[in-house]
């Protein structure tokens, strides 16, 4: 799998994860590169322990979910941060804001045109836990 994350972000993401489980990152960074090189969670479980430090079924499948929702978060981010800078929005207090948010929800809003067409709207907004 590829990912369009930052090097910083990716260490950022295996050390909370890491955290969030009680192991060490040094057990999550392989379980990591061997998911993004397609290998499945019984395989690996089953078949490098070694490499993962004994990380058994049950830390894989949340490591798995955790990782997936960390780099959507991820991506999320930078994108919000790229349109509010291209936009000319962006300032310090709310860069600082959103990258010290945990997770992110997209909002939709209806609103009524003048020619009463009704619009989508999709506004993303990001919280801290």
């Amino acid at each position: 799998m590829t990912n369009n994350i930052s090097e910083a972000a990716q260490i950022k993401i295996v050390q909370l994860i890491a955290k969030e489980l009680g192991v060490g990152p040094h057990q999550v960074a392989p379980a990591v590169a061997l998911l993004d090189e397609g290998s499945t969670v019984p395989f690996i479980a089953r078949y490098r322990k070694e490499a993962t430090g004994n990380l058994d079924d049950t830390h894989l499948r949340n490591l798995d979910e955790r990782l997936h929702y960390l780099r959507e978060l991820e991506e999320r981010r930078a994108a919000i941060l790229a349109a509010l800078e291209q936009q000319g929005k962006l300032t310090d207090e709310l860069r600082g804001n959103i990258e010290a948010a945990a997770t992110c929800t997209i909002r939709r809003s209806h609103a009524r045109s003048a020619a009463g067409g009704g619009e989508v709207r999709e506004r993303d907004t990001c919280y801290r836990e």
